[in-house]
């Protein structure tokens, strides 16, 4: 590099902080964080609604659940490697008009529900298998979704045929 550029890239980078600094307002003080005060805490619990609420009709009927397959990376020296992890089908699950179900071995009746993560104008139904407990909605007529009770995507449901 030349003199003359560097003298120049000298120049712009010292007068740099100088002009970012007029741009900027000044520092404001900020709360500590352990000082701040508290707001009453969402609870993580699941809201259990009236056991009477029925499911939609695009909820009831045979579905044949799946847990989708994987696909991650992850490096190794200077390699760059993909894992693929496959996907799983579950038993099947039969949801009446009345709100029983069977899911494989387990039959039970749905329980109508408001969990933490809920959205606006979705319908949260409770299922329990021998694995544990599950949170279920209708995404369309034709796809069903099944999460963990804590709210991550557990499968996905569609009509059997």
């Amino acid at each position: 590099m030349n003199a003359r550029y560097a003298t120049l890239l000298l120049g712009l980078l010292t007068a740099a902080p100088a002009l970012a600094a007029e741009q900027w307002a000044p520092a404001t003080k900020t709360q500590d964080w352990s000082s701040a005060p508290t707001t009453e805490r969402r609870s993580l619990e699941n809201e259990r609604l009236s056991p009477a609420l029925k499911p939609d009709a695009d909820l009831t009927g045979t579905w044949d659940l799946r847990i989708p397959a994987a696909v991650t990376y992850f490096s190794k020296e200077a390699n760059l490697y993909r894992r693929i992890t496959p996907g799983a089908d579950l038993n099947r699950l039969v949801i009446k008009p009345s709100g029983d179900y069977r899911w494989g071995r387990t039959t039970g009746k749905l329980r109508a529900l408001k969990p933490w993560f809920a959205q606006p104008d979705v319908r949260y139904f409770e299922v329990k298998n021998a694995q544990g407990t599950y949170v279920l909605y209708a995404k369309t007529a034709q796809e069903l979704v099944l999460l963990f009770d804590v709210g991550g995507f557990a499968a996905k449901g569609t009509r059997s045929r």
